[in-house]
């Protein structure tokens, strides 16, 4: 299996003249940045960089990122996503924090500045020498909130970072894709893009000036929802361009018709750090300028499924989980939440979701669906879902006490089947939950109602319910003092 740097070499090689990176001044060749690559592992290896090395990096400069990254990979070295000082696992312990500029905050005893003294004039010859490089060996480690909001690390070998990178051949296309991003260069995001951009031999277009975009060719767009409004504002782009990538949030219906404004295609990506880029929702304009939005699977399993892993009916929310050849099987240092995210050969990314019409995928708003009772972290979904499976119960939800200055429990609206034995099936529901997530997520308070409250994509408003509580027990107050006054 080739390295990360023999791949980027081949292309290198065989495209020289074709551009790597695009600036609004000028422009980086494969092969300029082959030999940028070549003198920085020179330089690496010079400072004592090896494959039982962990080396980190900050820069604001495209350029030493990827030549820091292809000189990490020829030397086997372990490279720690720039991590603004969330805390690291014990076994992450960075050797090298390689920096570009004299008053970076990278900058410690074991700092080393990035100078002129790296560049392929100032520091010609070959790539260094070394033991050949086990592909398998964790390599890239990322951090990403995942499934419970709390920053943790990802280990990826150089042959999933390739495996992933050609799982998405088809949108970085060697000489023809121009891949721009509102991404920060040394987050997750744009780091993964950018390897898979240099393994096809596609361009990427630097900086986050969109006139210089349109100039450039720029063919492929990425960023988040949250990124692309401020960044577009009220700006139309004409011509359109041919496609924008958007991750890390739910893209609304709103947003999605906004941006078929400026771009021809618009793919709200579901994606993880875990998994890579797994499914997409893919909207167009028809001939009539309505918007049509499908599913498309990549190369992926994915899965909605009950607390049971049973696949749930289309239009039914579920657990996601995914599954593929090169996704990662667990989190470092964090036994705990791995447990509960990697089940059975499946990641369970702590969303919930629904397959709509035309195989769109669904996500539901994950942050309303986690809760924290007493520390313990747990998807209300889950709490719902047992609740729906037992006999007599027609749908549930389940929410955390609102009233100030309560303990942390559960509380659930319940929709019985006419005719149930509705003491039995709430005993049953309780039952289940205790056996099955422990007595802290056993709702205390069950009330029948007549439906369940829901935001318009059917998720259910937990919110809603929580106000409904609030609204109920304000009433009950506001009677039993016109009692007390009346007598």
């Amino acid at each position: 299996m080739k390295t990360i740097s023999e791949s980027f070499t081949e292309q290198a090689v065989a495209n020289p003249e074709r551009v790597a990176i695009m600036y609004p001044d000028g422009a980086l060749t494969f092969g300029q940045l082959n030999r940028l690559f070549i003198s920085f592992a020179r330089r690496m290896s010079a400072e004592g960089v090896t494959s039982a090395s962990k080396i980190m990096l900050d820069t604001s400069d495209l350029q030493v990122v990827l030549a820091t990254l292809l000189g990490a990979a020829h030397l086997g070295a372990g490279f720690v996503q720039w991590n603004d000082g969330i805390p690291t696992p014990d076994d992450l312990t960075i050797t090298h924090r390689f920096h570009s500029t004299p008053t970076s905050t990278a900058s410690t005893d074991n700092s080393i500045l990035i100078d002129l003294g790296w560049s392929p004039a100032q520091n010609p010859g070959d790539l260094p020498t070394h033991d050949r490089t086990d592909t398998d060996r964790l390599w890239l480690y990322l951090y990403t909130s995942g499934t419970t909001g709390i920053p943790k690390f990802v280990g990826l070998s150089q042959r999933m970072v390739i495996d992933r990178s050609i799982a998405v051949s088809d949108e970085f296309v060697g000489g023809k894709t121009r891949f721009a991003s509102t991404m920060p260069i040394l987050s997750r995001t744009y780091l993964i893009r950018a390897l898979a951009a240099l393994v096809n031999g596609a361009t990427i277009v630097a900086g986050t000036d969109i006139d210089f975009w349109i100039r450039a060719g720029a063919t492929m767009v990425s960023g988040s929802p949250a990124q692309m409004r401020p960044f577009l504002g009220e700006r139309v782009l004409n011509p359109r361009l041919p496609l924008v990538e958007v991750m890390g949030s739910r893209l609304s219906l709103t947003d999605a018709r906004d941006l078929l404004r400026s771009f021809e295609t618009v793919q709200d990506v579901f994606g993880a750090a875990e998994a890579n880029k797994l499914f997409t929702n893919v909207s167009t304009l028809d001939e009539n300028g309505t918007m049509q939005t499908k599913g498309q699977l990549r190369d992926s399993e994915i899965e909605i499924v009950d607390i049971n892993g049973a696949k749930v009916p289309t239009g039914e929310d579920g657990l996601l989980r995914v599954r593929n050849s090169y996704m990662v099987n667990g989190y470092l240092n964090d036994p705990d939440t791995e447990q509960s995210a990697f089940r059975d050969g499946w990641f369970y990314s702590g969303d919930v979701a629904a397959w709509g019409a035309n195989g769109v995928l669904q996500i539901r708003n994950r942050a309303d669906h986690v809760v924290n009772i007493g520390g313990a972290k747990i998807n209300a979904f889950a709490v719902d879902s047992i609740f729906r499976s037992v006999d007599g119960i027609r749908d549930a939800v389940c929410f955390k006490n609102p009233k100030g200055n309560s303990v942390d429990e559960l509380f659930a609206f319940v929709v019985f089947d006419d005719g149930c034995n509705r003491f039995q099936a709430i005993e049953s529901a309780r039952f289940h939950c205790r056996d099955k997530l422990g007595e802290s997520m056993v709702p205390r308070i069950v009330k029948g109602v007549a439906g369940i409250p829901r935001r318009p994509d059917g998720s259910p408003d937990r919110q809603a319910c929580a106000a409904l509580i609030l609204s109920i027990n304000a009433e009950m107050q506001q009677s039993s003092q016109s009692l007390h006054q009346g007598g």
